[in-house]
């Protein structure tokens, strides 16, 4: 049944607010899940990507919600494609990044015995469909020559060997390098030239050979291919040789080369042409920390820029840590730490009612905007944050009263606080007080609940991103969150029992292991009602012991729903504009710092999981107090390992009197991957000489003029296009062994421009095969089983196989526990009767899963070309929950290609 509240009503049953497990009247759980997130066919191949969790996934909320909220109100960029950059250990992984700079795609371009990267190029066929090219970056096993030719999703479509002479792996750019012919082309040559010079080989998007153009470029040169496309997006094609530095332009349609030589520079270096100006263009190449670049005029006038000076900056806020030295060029003092409650700090708060209906915000739209003037004035006649707006279930005691004082009239309880065991409320205070705030629930299903949660948020961050993209390089900094956790602070009870997180549970245990009966059967429950453990006496299932396994459940459940808000603070961040890099986490990391600081809240039951913000796509940001820095197992070193070396500490003190201790953490951020921290002032109950201490460290370490190291150092393939109506330059930040690799958008002075700022791989990615078993399907067919015993986070599986079929047949796919499909896969994919198919299917993970199969059945009759492939790739970040603390980045940086617009 449902109230006018808008929210599911769950009858209290003795202790429990239980669900019944026949009444439908209960029904929150999703019978028919969607997780299939993209699926791609074409006449040669089907590529189809799922996830374990669409809520998760952010790529995949990003693309479903895209009616949720309208567009941003900025600009994006292109889709882009990326390979693993030149290292020994990389393999041939690709990955499809859609315009908020997330992966929505990846596959293994070649056999993992393929090594040293892979190098990519996107277009389009004649009939409009994206292709994507990939090559091996490297001589190594055995491929070199061989370009692959792949659907927008990695379905494979076609091969071609190409042999332009010279020496090396192959180079390849696509562009519409002939106009009067449809669709686009693709060049490929050598990386090294001959004593003839290099050959350039255009082809079509279907394979067809069109032509070749000789380039009379000196022998034993290294070359670099790019290309420039005008408004009509015909382009024109560039080769550059280095040493020598000679400079080629290519009209492919009218086979005319002219030759420019460009003025001394390093020879390691590579040219690529610049958005900014006709014959204008750009010399980069690697670098220890800094990322430098050399404008090059058409009158070879040189100037160089500083595409890297925000990576190499360190924040500190707030200011008033220094009375007068605001830092200089590389360590910085901010002015303000911006948190700002947007639920709360919204004008309707004391109007709860209004959030019962859906669709609160043209109610409120008018005086919440006029609300935030001061915060939406241009950013550069503002202080300068560390932003944070954010909701938290932390609520002011005297402003959410008129929430707090709200029951529900079915069962007579809180509506929106969390409960305990014993369906009390609780309160949370800090450094000793108490009723400081209400403990609200992070339950999904409360219509009022969930709006004052997402709407002001989303909002507001629509509005800032406008202001951002105008002054991208005053957010060193973006936290939709704050220490999201689960915390009922009773002695005796563990996690959330308010009645929608019950109806929760059941949802996510349902999706995870099949239905009602399943989970009887597997937790050997009893009763007429679903509840969840509460230690109070009803049988083993009830029980708070680790060995319980329904109890486990219960305890990754509320992970699960603190994950999930998170996710939620992050999906508004995107969704508004903001790119991935930029968008922080601020939270407490359970597995080190819980219960660690007495002084500040009591201990107690608390999640506070930080193991799915390594893994979302997102930067990563935490908070930590104490001296830690020396420890074997710490957060940062944790998050380091695993590649991220932007880290925001949202709340720090070193809780010192030793000022040169206090000191040498600082420099430890520093050198490690931490770019901007929030300096707490401890209050002067608690200060044992901590903020005295502190002062004196940030003062020394303020003379610290030097660039931090981490994401920059080097600059690598540069792309000139246009995002919304300014012309821009998109460049690979990072080069090298050492590098992850970040894309930038960037201004013609080298400043950030503020729509593309993403690290394709952070993690390094280790692949293996697995063991899958054949058997008769039902149908007479073969049923091909792969266990998944364990598959965690950050893991995917990707089967790949090839073949014909008889006509009306179907090839059919699913997701299995137990022998029993999971809801939310499966659907058929079609056959071919005369010429192959290829088939990729890719199941990714954000949700620990242990003990799934991917199960494909193949009709009778299929006859296979390419036999059934599975593979894991498991990024090697750090994973807390396992007791595995640290990872191992990504090396060798990225190559990668904008994947082109339809054009009308």
């Amino acid at each position: 049944m449902t109230t006018s509240t808008g929210r599911a009503v769950v009858r209290a049953v003795g202790l429990s607010a239980a669900l019944l497990w026949t009444g439908s009247s209960f029904a929150q759980v999703d019978d028919r899940p969607d997780r299939v997130s993209w699926v791609v066919e074409d006449d040669r191949s089907v590529a189809v990507h799922a996830v374990v969790d669409e809520n998760l996934d952010l790529a995949t909320r990003l693309v479903r919600s895209e009616g949720e909220l309208a567009q941003p109100l900025t600009a994006l960029a292109s889709k882009m494609v990326v390979g693993q950059g030149e290292h020994r250990t990389n393999r041939t992984l690709v990955r499809v990044l859609n315009r908020y700079g997330l992966t929505e795609a990846q596959f293994l371009a070649f056999s993992p015995s393929v090594s040293g990267g892979v190098r990519v190029a996107a277009g389009r066929d004649a009939d409009g469909r994206v292709i994507l090219a990939a090559t091996p970056a490297s001589t190594r096993g055995g491929v070199s020559g061989e370009v692959r030719l792949f659907s927008e999703a990695g379905g494979l479509r076609d091969s071609l060997v190409v042999d332009p002479g010279g020496g090396g792996a192959l180079l390849i750019q696509a562009g519409d390098f002939y106009p009067e012919r449809p669709g686009d082309e693709l060049a490929i040559t050598s990386e090294r030239t001959n004593a003839s010079g290099a050959t350039v080989k255009f082809f079509g998007f279907n394979a067809e050979e069109i032509g070749e153009i000789k380039v009379e470029a000196d022998r034993n040169q290294t070359l670099t291919l790019s290309a420039e496309s005008d408004q009509q997006g015909h382009s024109t094609l560039y080769v550059h040789a280095r040493p020598g530095h000679a400079f080629f332009t290519i009209h492919a349609d009218r086979d005319e080369v002219t030759a420019r030589q460009l003025p001394d520079l390093p020879p390691t270096q590579s040219v690529y042409p610049s958005a900014f100006g006709r014959n204008n263009i750009l010399a980069v190449g690697d670098g220890e920390v800094r990322s430098l670049m050399t404008r090059i005029a058409s009158s070879d006038q040189t100037a160089e820029i500083d595409a890297g000076l925000f990576e190499n900056q360190f924040w500190i806020v707030p200011g008033d840590w220094s009375e007068s030295n605001k830092g200089g060029p590389y360590v910085q003092m901010g002015d303000l730490y911006g948190h700002f409650r947007m639920d709360l700090g919204n004008p309707a708060i004391n109007q709860p009612e209004l959030w019962d209906q859906p669709d609160v915000w043209p109610r409120i739209e008018k005086r919440t905007v006029q609300a935030w003037g001061p915060l939406l004035r241009p950013l550069d006649q503002q202080p300068l944050r560390m932003w944070e707006p954010t909701i938290t279930h932390r609520m002011n005691w005297d402003r959410a009263l008129p929430w707090a004082n709200r029951n529900d009239p079915e069962t007579g309880l809180p509506r929106f606080h969390s409960l305990t065991n014993k369906d009390v409320k609780t309160s949370y205070g800090e450094f000793g007080k108490q009723n400081q705030f209400h403990v609200f629930t992070y339950a999904y299903g409360d219509t009022a609940l969930d709006q004052l949660y997402a709407v002001p948020l989303q909002q507001f961050l629509r509005r800032l991103a406008v202001r951002f993209r105008a002054h991208p390089e005053r957010v060193f900094s973006m936290e939709p969150l704050h220490e999201h956790e689960i915390s009922v602070g009773v002695a005796g009870s563990v996690g959330d029992y308010h009645p929608l997180m019950i109806t929760g549970f059941r949802d996510y245990l349902r999706r995870l292991y099949g239905d009602d009966a399943a989970l009887r059967k597997r937790f050997r429950l009893t009763g007429r009602a679903f509840d969840a453990p509460r230690n109070a006496g009803r049988g083993a299932w009830d029980r708070y012991e680790v060995n319980n396994p329904f109890y486990a459940e219960w305890l990754k459940f509320q992970r699960y729903v603190v994950n999930r808000r998170i996710a939620d603070g992050f999906y508004a961040a995107l969704a508004a504009g903001f790119p991935p890099e930029i968008i922080k986490s601020h939270q407490i990391p359970d597995s080190f710092a819980v219960g660690s600081t007495a002084t500040f809240s009591d201990r107690k039951a608390r999640f506070t999981p930080v193991d799915y913000t390594l893994t979302a796509g997102v930067g990563f940001g935490y908070t930590r107090y104490g001296v830690w820095f020396k420890k074997p197992r710490n957060m940062l070193k944790s998050a380091l390992s695993s590649g991220f070396a932007s880290i925001a500490m949202g709340e720090y003190q070193s809780l010192t009197p030793n000022a040169e201790l206090a000191y040498q953490q600082l420099v430890h951020l520093f050198e490690n991957g931490v770019n901007s921290i929030h300096v707490m002032h401890w209050p002067a109950s608690a200060d044992k000489g901590f903020n005295a201490a502190m002062k004196k460290a940030l003062a020394r370490f303020l003379e610290r003029q030097q660039p931090r190291p981490g994401v920059a150092g080097g600059v690598g393939k540069v792309v000139a296009t246009r995002i919304g109506d300014q012309p821009v330059d998109i460049a690979v930040i990072g080069t090298g062994a050492n590098r992850t690799g970040l894309l930038k958008s960037l201004r013609a002075d080298g400043s950030w421009q503020g729509a593309v700022y993403s690290v394709p791989f952070r993690s390094a990615i280790v692949t293996t095969k697995l063991r899958s078993r054949a058997g008769r399907g039902e149908d007479g067919g073969r049923r091909i089983e792969t266990p998944l015993q364990e598959f965690d986070v950050a893991q995917s599986v990707e089967i790949t196989f090839s073949g014909t079929a008889p006509a009306g047949s179907e090839v059919t796919w699913s997701v299995t526990r137990d022998g029993q499909e999971l809801p939310g896969y499966g659907r058929p994919l079609p056959t071919s009767t005369d010429q192959a198919r290829h088939y990729r299917i890719v199941l990714r993970n954000q949700l620990p899963s242990d003990g799934l199969s991917v199960v494909v059945n193949l009709p009778d009759g299929f006859r296979e070309e390419q036999r059934h492939d599975a593979r894991l790739h498991t990024e090697r970040v750090a994973r807390m929950h396992r007791d595995d603390f640290e990872g191992e980045a990504h090396r060798g940086s990225i190559d990668f290609a904008l994947i082109p617009k339809e054009r009308p």
